[in-house]
């Protein structure tokens, strides 16, 4: 059976690949926590124009929007690994492609033993991530004086702004839909309030029933003031008679229990004179 040509030497599998991805994006996702919103703008995957035009990328560019804090550019180069940076010194020309147009500069490490103090561009600031994922600054970046950004450059940059954005309508489709479903389970929670309801009504009217069938009475008749009679009087009338009710048993369980007593008197008064006979028999034998 006919299969695929091999991968080439050196290629990553699929899943060695969506690994890279996703440390990558955490990586720039504890980026985000340094220059996070609304003070500021992370656009993550930069280039310096749009199109086949870029012919370099910023892993993250980082824009300053309010004005009391200093409007401007910063941008990001990620390594996470020691051979990947040695690389980026190879060429660290290459890195001026956008970090001319940028105020600060940042190398941004994934752990602080991939790079070394004495290897940092005097141009470049330097931070490692910490294990728990936050920034940690081991060379601050110096201000720079930057070439006014190009028609090209920006247009790069408002591209990644377009599609790091949310469409208003967007929003405002699922803000519609959120409240569509609060209102789905407010009905469907007050239909099975009404349900519970339902069944208990159901159920009271059966124990009232039940009543009126075996007591003779109409409860159903509004106050029930016709003959007389109103429902607390009922009410008070049926303790009474359940009142009685104990009461009557506990005065036949009194007397029950006196009935034994009773009887177990006259066995044992029976008992004493039989015994007060065979006594006097006893005597007279004795005598003769």
């Amino acid at each position: 059976m006919l299969t695929g040509a091999p991968p080439p030497v050196g290629a990553l599998s699929v899943n060695e690949v969506n690994r890279k991805v996703e440390e990558h994006m955490d990586m720039i996702a504890a980026i985000r926590k340094r220059f996070a919103p609304p003070a500021h703008v992370l656009l993550a995957e930069v280039g310096n124009a749009t199109g086949f035009r870029a012919s370099r990328r910023a892993d993250a560019l980082a824009v300053s929007i309010w004005p009391s804090r200093g409007l401007y550019f910063v941008g990001i180069e990620c390594k996470r690994g020691r051979g990947d940076w040695l690389n980026e010194l190879k060429r660290p020309e290459k890195a001026d492609v956008i970090a001319k147009f940028c105020h600060y500069w940042w190398l941004v490490t994934e752990t602080e033993g991939i790079a070394r103090a004495d290897e940092i561009p005097a141009t470049w600031g330097w931070a490692a991530l910490t294990d728990r994922g936050k920034w940690r600054t081991l060379k601050e970046a110096p201000l720079a004086t930057p070439q006014p950004p190009t028609v090209a450059f920006v247009a790069a940059v408002m591209r990644r702004w377009a599609e790091g954005m949310i469409p208003k309508s967007q929003v405002q489709a699922a803000q519609i839909e959120r409240v569509a479903e609060a209102r789905k389970e407010e009905r469907a929670r007050a239909d099975r309030e009404v349900k519970r309801v339902a069944q208990e009504v159901d159920r009271l009217r059966k124990i009232i029933g039940d009543f009126e069938q075996h007591s003779g009475l109409s409860l159903s008749r509004s106050g029930y003031h016709e003959d007389g009679h109103s429902l607390p009087r009922i009410g008070h009338a049926v303790r009474m008679l359940l009142d009685r009710q104990h009461r009557d048993a506990e005065i036949s369980e009194i007397r029950s229990c006196l009935a034994r007593h009773r009887r177990q008197s006259e066995i044992m008064e029976i008992a004493l004179r039989e015994m007060e006979a065979v006594g006097k028999v006893e005597e007279q034998k004795e005598g003769t």
